[in-house]
């Protein structure tokens, strides 16, 4: 049943629109400005951003559905969210800017998680982990059924993210 669910909203684009929607609901009130939606994104798996947390998603109902929601982008733009959570920036890629990026996706795993409930999808969250300058996701090879999108952070140097959820394939 989850999986029918998640490629109806993957066919219907429905789940880029709550993808687009959770991360405005995640960013703009922790980051005090707009969040645009550019457009749609690749899912992340043959070439991830340099900087990605991901948090896995388990289906409560003993369905057996997983799932995974990431938050992701380029160095510089992760620090610049990271500034304004942190009120400094991240020397780097160091513990900070790691342990603010995986917060970070924690709150978009939350609004996404949220969304999906409306539509009868009830799941439960792991701990996000933060993975650097992979050229591949393993994790993907079996996640072919969701929806990436990117968005920007209207900061002044206007940081681009990738956020999204994918599911295997039922």
């Amino acid at each position: 049943m989850s999986h029918a669910i998640v490629q109806d909203l993957t066919t219907s684009g429905r789940l880029v629109e709550f993808i687009g929607q959770a991360a405005r609901e995640a960013l703009e009130p922790l980051c005090g400005v707009e969040v645009s939606v550019l457009g749609e994104a690749e899912l992340p798996w043959a070439h991830p951003p340099v900087g990605i947390a991901l948090v896995t998603v388990v289906d409560t109902s003993g369905g057996g559905f997983q799932a995974v929601v990431w938050l992701g982008g380029e160095l510089e733009a992760l620090a610049s969210v990271a500034e304004v959570l942190l009120g400094e920036r991240p020397d780097g890629e160091d513990e900070m800017l790691q342990d603010a990026v995986r917060e970070l996706t924690n709150i978009l795993a939350g609004q996404i998680q949220r969304h999906l409930a409306s539509v009868g999808l009830q799941m439960g969250l792991g701990l996000p982990v933060y993975v650097s300058g992979a050229k591949s996701l393993n994790v993907g090879a079996s996640l072919a059924s969701g929806a990436a999108v990117r968005v920007q952070v209207g900061l002044p140097d206007a940081p681009t993210l990738d956020v999204g959820f994918a599911a295997k394939e039922g």
